[in-house]
């Protein structure tokens, strides 16, 4: 009898540890799933043809990039489990967006955008939808900011820091009186009277400020400005290329 039990206990507890490990492989085997792309309500959520869509995995930084088909669908195959970030963008003429939506935009080039983040890809996973909205490509942005300097004791001399101007358009960009504010604020949280619950200075408050609380909603306070010089073509940025502005500025090509 006791023998009898024993088996029993036995045979069941190798049978849960089969299933277990069962569905961990099974957990772990590549998958096959879908991304549905279509525009927003401003477009009657059109589906979304010929649109680039990527993910990437979270944790190892393994990207795929599918185009939608004319059903607008990614269709992505055999990705290990795991979470994926994923990013849409479509970039569309204009004679395509007339034949899309019926009418002519005012922009020779309209650029569509989607997203999501923490994508949890498993054996569970069939269908993501994505929504597309429409985005203006900036200009200039400021694509890096290098504060990082040196000690003022030791290397005093050296002044790396620098901010990095990128021309985010698709065409040529003259960085000819471009202004660059450093602005002024406070470090701390301490509330005082002459602050905001953030700590930020009440600005309201100032002398002879009259427009009240606009004052701290749309307006910023500089410390210095920079602009740089030039007669509207002096200095060129190409697109895709960068303009670097760097505290001491020294050529160290031989």
């Amino acid at each position: 009898m006791k023998k009898t039990f024993l088996f029993t206990i036995i045979l069941t507890l190798g049978l849960l540890m089969q299933s277990c490990s069962n569905n961990e492989d099974e957990a772990l085997k590549p998958v096959s799933f879908s991304i549905s792309v279509k525009y927003d309500e401003t477009f009657n959520n059109q589906i979304t043809k010929s649109s680039s869509v990527t993910i990437v995995n979270n944790e190892t930084g393994n990207k795929y990039t599918v185009k939608s088909d004319d059903n607008g669908v990614a269709q992505f195959n055999q990705i290990l489990p795991g979470t994926y970030s994923v990013s849409a963008t479509k970039v569309m003429q204009s004679a395509e967006f007339s034949d899309t939506f019926g009418y002519t935009p005012t922009e020779t080039e309209i650029n569509f955008n989607g997203s999501q983040s923490g994508l949890l890809v498993n054996n569970l996973t069939v269908t993501v939808n994505i929504v597309m909205k429409t985005s203006k490509v900036g200009d200039f942005v400021i694509k890096q900011i290098h504060y990082g300097g040196s000690d003022t004791q030791k290397g005093a001399s050296i002044r790396d820091q620098f901010i990095e101007i990128y021309n985010n358009s698709n065409t040529v960009q003259y960085a000819d009186g471009l202004y660059i504010a450093q602005l002024y604020g406070s470090f701390a949280t301490t509330v005082y009277t002459y602050t905001l619950a953030n700590g930020q200075y009440d600005w309201s408050k100032s002398a002879e400020m009259t427009i009240g609380d606009k004052a701290n909603t749309d307006y910023v306070y500089a410390s210095n400005i920079f602009v740089i010089p030039g007669d509207g073509t002096k200095y060129p940025v190409q697109p895709g290329k960068s303009l670097v502005l760097a505290q001491s500025a020294i050529n160290h090509k031989s």
